[in-house]
């Protein structure tokens, strides 16, 4: 005897998936209530992958490292852009400049997205970020040049040749020429974990179950209970002698099969 062949077409696979579930609820215990957790543990599935691609966007951490820092200043006011190498241990130590213009760090970054497990790290470029000693509480990014120009409306600051004579500054230093490269470029480079994604998809696909799960049971407790304050509701206008809907006065009639006044089954 030939084995049939089991399909591959996703939405033939779902639809038998479907037909076995409504054909085990007329036979197992629980009818609908166990019906609808299978329900649930199927369509669960599709809707936490698409939430784990949509979870990307989230942003779980962002660590930023401070590699290399440095002084800059003018020897006049029109002079030309001088970059001296720091180090912050050694804060106290005098400025090598005329004119001095604030700090630049090169900060580069490491963002980590998705949940409950982060799935996707994403590498930005390299930033300078300035700060002016005339304005010690902002944080300039030099590649803003939005945010340079109101920094500089607001100082009185010119940062023209900032952001390019620190990059020559670090492609003269053989150590730091993969940063200038790296600033030069502007690139972010994005990689994914599969391992993490499928850990987060399942994360959520437990998740979603154990909701659903939990709202299914709360149905179910409350349809039984109004089912059995309906029934006692029933017992005690029936023991009364009266119509369980509409209150008529049944005990002018001798074991009714129906209400007279509204139809309703009394007696089978």
């Amino acid at each position: 005897m030939t084995q049939r062949r089991r399909s591959r077409n996703p939405f033939r696979l779902l639809r038998d998936r479907l037909a076995e579930i409504e054909r085990n609820s007329a036979t197992r215990p629980g009818g609908r209530w166990r019906r609808a957790n299978e329900y649930a543990l199927l369509f669960s599935l599709p809707v936490a992958i698409v939430l784990g691609y949509l979870f990307d966007d989230l942003d779980v951490t962002v660590e930023r490292e401070q590699n290399v820092m440095f002084r800059i200043g003018r020897e006049g006011i029109d002079g030309p852009v001088i970059v001296v190498r720091h180090d912050p241990e050694y804060d106290q130590q005098p400025w090598a400049m005329t004119l001095p213009l604030g700090t630049v760090m090169v900060e580069t970054r490491l963002i980590r997205r998705g949940w409950p497990v982060a799935s996707v790290v994403e590498r930005p470029a390299p930033r300078l970020v300035m700060t002016l000693i005339l304005a010690p509480d902002r944080r300039i990014a030099l590649a803003d040049r939005a945010g340079v120009v109101a920094i500089e409306s607001e100082t009185g600051v010119s940062l023209d040749g900032v952001r390019e004579a620190v990059i020559d500054t670090l492609e003269g230093a053989t150590s730091l020429a993969n940063l200038a490269s790296a600033i030069r470029r502007n690139e972010t480079t994005t990689t994914r974990s599969w391992g993490a994604s499928i850990a987060a998809g399942g994360a959520t696909w437990l998740l979603l179950f154990v909701v659903s799960t939990i709202a299914i049971r709360t149905a179910q407790l409350t349809a039984w209970m109004h089912a059995r304050l309906r029934r006692r509701r029933v017992v005690r206008r029936l023991r009364a002698g009266r119509c369980p809907d509409c209150l008529y006065d049944l005990h002018l009639e001798r074991f009714p099969k129906r209400c007279p006044e509204c139809g309703r089954r009394i007696w089978s």
